[in-house]
């Protein structure tokens, strides 16, 4: 059985780079920085180009995992445990974050945020079948 696994994976990366912003945006507002859309373009700007990587990575994952897991509850259990590693990892490679450990606020918040919205639209979007294309063949009579 084929997947549409491209429009699954970029749903999920869209997504997440535009609403882990939001969130941000919305809190900044709240606790009244001044800056708050400033901070918001460049949450989008920066958290699209860190997360390219990540994002090509976890649709190579999502080929491999989702033909192989029969069952769809199991795909995205696994999926959501990757994509979080994913979400992780421009924060260790950057500045060497643990999100248990660290006392850095900033990346705490933007960890936590970016990684639930990841995990909402590795739950939330549907995994979609492919159509099956049905090749005709042409006769000919003379």
């Amino acid at each position: 059985m084929k997947y549409r696994i491209s429009d699954y994976v970029l749903r999920i990366w869209v997504t997440s780079i535009l609403m882990a912003p939001v969130l941000l945006l919305f809190m900044a507002l709240e606790k009244g920085v001044s800056s708050a859309f400033q901070l918001f373009i460049f949450t989008i700007l920066f958290g699209a180009i860190l997360s390219l990587p990540c994002f090509l990575l976890f649709y190579l994952a999502c080929r491999f995992i989702v033909p192989y897991i029969g069952k769809v509850f199991i795909s995205k259990a696994v999926l959501s445990i990757i994509g979080v590693l994913l979400v992780y990892a421009p924060f260790l490679i950057l500045n060497d974050f643990s999100p248990l450990l660290d006392r850095d606020k900033l990346s705490q918040i933007l960890f936590i945020t970016y990684g639930a919205i990841a995990v909402i639209g590795i739950l939330g979007y549907p995994i979609k079948q492919a159509p099956e294309i049905v090749e005709q063949s042409e006769t000919f009579t003379i």
